[in-house]
């Protein structure tokens, strides 16, 4: 495999408490400049400003999610079953360091192909599994790292 390239992924997140289970952030996409044919998943960073520590999971769907499925922002996650055919992987991010300012949630060595046709975008959802509030909008950050097949 090349070189990690890593790629930013804006997620704007409320004020308000989260409930467990809550969608963080709705959907969210990984533009095709990004995502080759040829790409895989390497690692996934999620950087909280928060310093409360609950487990977030982090789906990847090849396609959106259609209108039978909740993926949004504060509203509990639920996907309609037809909608499950398109996750091609999940990452659990339970585990953390921790400092004073809040915690980074990191899964490295990751090699999961990335199903997307060249032309197409991928799409994310973080969900969080136990009740949190963050202080300011941009208090969670998601980084990916992808690498090209040789």
């Amino acid at each position: 495999m090349a070189e990690t390239k890593w790629t930013n992924v804006t997620v704007v997140v409320d004020t308000a408490i989260y409930a467990a289970n809550d969608g963080v952030g709705g959907m969210l996409t990984v533009t095709d400049d990004v995502v080759a044919k040829q790409t895989v998943l390497t690692d996934i960073i999620l950087a909280s400003d928060d310093t409360e520590t609950p487990q977030f999971d982090v789906f990847f769907f090849d396609t959106t999610v259609g209108s039978g499925s909740t993926v949004a922002d504060q509203a509990a996650f639920a996907l309609a079953i037809a909608d499950r055919q398109q996750i091609f992987h999940v990452e659990k991010m339970a585990s953390y360091s921790a400092d004073a300012n809040g915690n980074t949630y990191v899964a490295s060595g990751l090699a999961v192909p990335v199903k997307s046709a060249a032309g197409h975008s991928i799409f994310i959802v973080i969900v969080v599994r136990a009740g949190i509030t963050f202080t300011a909008t941009t208090d969670l950050r998601l980084r990916l790292g992808f690498a090209t097949i040789n």
